[in-house]
């Protein structure tokens, strides 16, 4: 699992808008390397699950977010969505990404991975609001004895 802290600034627009762009340390190696595997033995990635768990402020839900995307890219491979929810459910403080069907491999290879997430809003947001994002990926190996 991979988790993602990060802050949707104050903003006066409205509409689609950009949440966060961040990085974050692929550990894909250290867990191949507990189960005896290597990234040779990789033979797809899929993500499993994703969530946004609204953190503060206290109360603050998504009630502004229409739409939700999650975004990964590496150096040397171009952006690709990764989950995406079309209606954002109201008076929740927690959401479910769908998953695209993307395979990972290649960008969670990479010691460095970007996350990006936006969304449609349907107003300004008039605070900073704290998010968590965990990861959920499926890893299919072929490990020989």
């Amino acid at each position: 699992m991979t988790k993602i802290n990060f802050v949707i600034d104050t903003t006066s627009a409205s509409g689609s808008i950009s949440f966060a762009n961040t990085s974050f340390t692929s550990d894909l190696e250290a867990k191949l390397k507990d189960h005896n595997a290597s990234l040779d033995d990789v033979q797809s990635i899929s993500l499993t699950g994703a969530t946004m768990t609204m953190i503060n402020p206290a109360g603050q839900n998504f009630d502004i977010v229409d739409k939700a995307y999650a975004f990964l890219s590496a150096p040397g491979l171009t952006e690709t969505r990764i989950a995406y929810k079309e209606t954002v459910p109201k008076s929740v403080t927690q959401i479910s990404l769908d998953a695209d069907q993307a395979d990972l491999k290649e960008y969670l290879k990479k010691p460095v991975v970007s996350f990006r997430a936006s969304g449609v809003t349907n107003g300004p947001n008039v605070q900073p609001d704290s998010i968590h994002v965990e990861l959920t990926f499926k890893i299919k190996a072929s490990v020989k004895p």
